[in-house]
């Protein structure tokens, strides 16, 4: 039964996935080459295993293990406000690795996250923290 329960265990960490969403103020054609590029210099090692196609599958973006872990990464851009901004969709398999890459898209690439609110300013009816 222990060994039973144990398998079960380990297999449902290997299902783990976080998802986020980010929104870039350029289009995805400059964003895209400053991304990888960001990347590389921020040290994240991975080895891409499939290239989305946009005019197949409606997305530009790759799937990629992330090295050394070997966590299984899903990067989708769509183009947004006629090609003026980038939305990132990215998804991936280790609850470490999204801080890590939470942290390189908010402070290195300084992307907004989608659907996180601000604190107000000013005068307001709801509680402050």
């Amino acid at each position: 039964m222990s060994l039973t329960l144990a398998l079960v265990l380990f297999a449902s960490t290997a299902l783990h996935a976080e998802t986020a969403m980010y929104r870039a103020a350029e289009p995805t054609g400059s964003f895209v080459p400053r991304m990888i590029s960001g990347l590389a210099d921020a040290g994240f090692r991975f080895k891409v295993r499939s290239v989305y196609n946009e005019a197949k599958d409606g997305k530009q973006g790759f799937v990629f293990l992330l090295e050394p872990r070997g966590s299984l990464c899903d990067l989708q851009l769509f183009n947004e406000n006629n090609g003026k901004s980038t939305l990132l969709r990215f998804k991936v398999q280790d609850a470490q690795d999204a801080a890590r890459f939470h942290k390189f898209f908010r402070e290195n690439m300084r992307m907004m996250e989608v659907g996180v609110g601000q604190i107000p300013e000013g005068p307001t009816n709801w509680p402050r923290p």
